[in-house]
């Protein structure tokens, strides 16, 4: 008399390849009958059947093996201004981004596709073309406020839409869109005010600030200004130094009498720039004064001194979303993230370059359940 019924070795075995990696192969045929001391007819007709469901694959002369669960299914869609995009220095966020997205999907068969949505780097010039097969069947990557241009076709195509804002508060400002997106976020306002208040608690008590965005309610200029007020500083307008404003950017940084004893970087754009103009001047950091940029970036560490930063967690923030892909988890929702602070030897000597440069840690306890 048989153990196992022709169903509950089909159960077991469903239940076995739901553990297995895609493409691993299933023991063979011989084998399963020992197991289950069934004959070579009942075990050859359960994997018959499982094919038929589409969790099997045979290949002849080779065995059977576990086919990916989203090979029947559409691309992820990843946009991307244009096909040359990531030839532009300031992509290396969103390189790191799609690179956590990357490394594990790819170990499940599951198919990103990038979608460059304007020939020529133009959010007024978009290519609509390119997106004539989008439908409700896709989940659609949008990595920023360029896309805006976008956000009404993609609703209207009713595409389970990913979008990504880290730097900027205007999610608040599109609820029709958001509503029934998937939003991962960060509080930019925020981190700049823990990163002065991180600064002033190295002893930094005179905070220049170079920046490179005007409007005076950009999340970052307010943070800056919040974080003075936290940690008891006045704001002086001297201190807030426009990249914009050419002559009186050179002449602040390379002024042998300025009096800031910390510089903090909006960006990581400036930072070429800023250093080629310190290197000029005869205070040198981190003796005279410190250096922290918002924002991390590969090169900032080949600076002499290595500069410190606030760094976004894009891969593990990539990784996250690779997590939903993989388990079909798409839902509405808010995901929060947090950033973390490295400091090198532009704040302290001795610091060195920070083996964990470009590998923030993710923070589980500051993201929102959805």
């Amino acid at each position: 008399m048989n153990k196992y019924s022709h169903k509950q070795i089909k159960d077991i075995l469903r239940t076995r390849i739901s553990s297995m990696k895609p493409d691993e192969r299933l023991p063979s045929e011989a084998t399963l009958c020992k197991e289950f001391s069934v004959s070579r007819m009942t075990v050859n007709k359960i994997i018959i059947s499982l094919v038929n469901d589409g969790f099997l694959y045979r290949m002849k002369g080779s065995g059977t093996f576990v086919k990916s669960p989203f090979g029947d299914k559409q691309p992820i869609k990843f946009l991307l201004p244009c096909p040359e995009y990531f030839m532009y220095d300031c992509t290396y966020n969103l390189r790191m981004l799609l690179c956590g997205i990357l490394r594990k999907t790819s170990k499940y068969g599951l198919q990103i596709d990038a979608v460059p949505v304007s020939k020529v780097n133009n959010p007024e010039k978009i290519d609509w073309g390119m997106l004539d097969d989008f439908s409700d069947e896709n989940i659609v990557i949008v990595p920023g406020m360029w896309y805006r241009e976008i956000f009404p076709f993609l609703r209207d195509r009713g595409c389970r839409t990913i979008f990504c804002d880290l730097y900027s508060e205007t999610v608040k400002n599109y609820p029709a869109y958001f509503s029934d997106w998937l939003t991962l976020t960060m509080d930019t306002r925020r981190a700049m005010t823990e990163a002065v208040k991180f600064l002033a608690s190295r002893g930094r008590k005179k905070i220049a600030y170079v920046y490179d965005n005007y409007p005076v309610d950009d999340p970052k200029n307010t943070g800056y200004r919040d974080g003075l007020a936290a940690v008891g500083l006045e704001l002086d307008p001297q201190m807030m130094i426009y990249t914009g404003n050419v002559d009186s950017y050179f002449e602040r940084l390379m002024n042998p009498s300025a009096e800031f004893d910390a510089l903090l970087l909006a960006s990581p754009l400036p930072a070429r720039q800023t250093m080629l103009l310190l290197n000029n001047s005869p205070r040198k950091a981190p003796d005279d004064f410190g250096i922290l940029v918002f924002g991390d970036h590969e090169r900032l560490q080949n600076f002499i001194p290595p500069l410190s930063a606030v760094s976004i967690p894009h891969l593990e923030i990539g990784k996250r979303v690779a997590d939903i892909l993989i388990k079909n988890a798409f839902a509405p929702g808010n995901m929060e993230f947090k950033t973390t602070i490295f400091e090198r030897e532009s704040l302290s000597k001795g610091a060195g370059t920070n083996p964990n440069s470009g590998l923030a840690v993710f923070d589980e306890e500051n993201v929102f359940s959805f």
